[in-house]
């Protein structure tokens, strides 16, 4: 049994089905290669637990970062693996890194409030929510909201913007009452819009802020392979 411990950034973009994860991480990933980053995007699939099969469609939802050559995109399937992420992910993660990608982003399914697996594969928990995803009480629910580090509103934008205004300011009044992995950290909440672009650079200046608490309080835990 060897342990593998990776080595670079490892960031989770998790959220509820419609959230917007592929074109957040679509405009997020054409700011980090613009300013000279190699960018792995992991994405994963749900299966259908009739056949079998995936469709594998996240890729198509960023059309602009998978013809860019310093990015790679791979679809994967969940194969029943639950937790938001495939069986191989953590492996994957450490596989991309180690071919000279800097930063590796890993979508996941559209998750509810259990499906907490990738945190510990990670180095930054991302929450991706709608607007009018839900009220305040919807916050308040153990498991995914506990172990995020930043929460991310997208889809601030034209008629939506009031919504997501208001949805900050539920889940800011949520995450404080709620216990964090570290005092030293309270996750901020930010309005975004990945179709127009608006707060993505504000979204990944608050992500590099985060970058040193990792290393020192919460290193994320190795892959293990047999």
């Amino acid at each position: 049994m060897i342990h593998v411990h990776a080595s670079g950034w490892a960031y989770v973009v998790a959220g509820p089905p419609g959230a917007g994860k592929s074109t957040l991480i679509e405009a997020l990933g054409r700011l980090l290669t613009d300013t000279g980053r190699r960018v792995a995007v992991l994405s994963i699939d749900p299966s259908s637990s009739v056949t079998g099969g995936s469709i594998l469609g996240d890729k198509t939802r960023m059309p602009e970062l998978a013809n860019n050559p310093a990015a790679f995109i791979r679809p994967s399937p969940t194969t029943g693996t639950l937790g938001g992420v495939a069986r191989s992910t953590c492996d994957s993660i450490v596989l991309c890194e180690a071919a000279g990608y800097d930063t590796v982003l890993v979508e996941t399914v559209g998750v509810g409030q259990s499906e907490t697996a990738v945190a510990d594969m990670v180095d930054l928990y991302v929450l991706v929510v709608p607007p009018a995803g839900g009220d305040v009480l919807q916050g308040l629910k153990r498991g995914i909201v506990e172990l995020v580090d930043i929460v991310l509103v997208n889809k601030a934008d034209g008629d939506l913007l009031p919504a997501a205004r208001r949805a900050k300011m539920e889940y800011l009044s949520a995450l404080k009452l709620l216990r964090h992995k570290s005092g030293l950290w309270a996750p901020p909440v930010l309005t975004v819009s990945a179709i127009e672009g608006a707060g993505i650079d504000d979204a990944w200046t608050t992500m590099l802020e985060y970058a040193p608490f990792p290393t020192v309080f919460f290193a994320r835990s190795p892959c293990v392979w047999h």
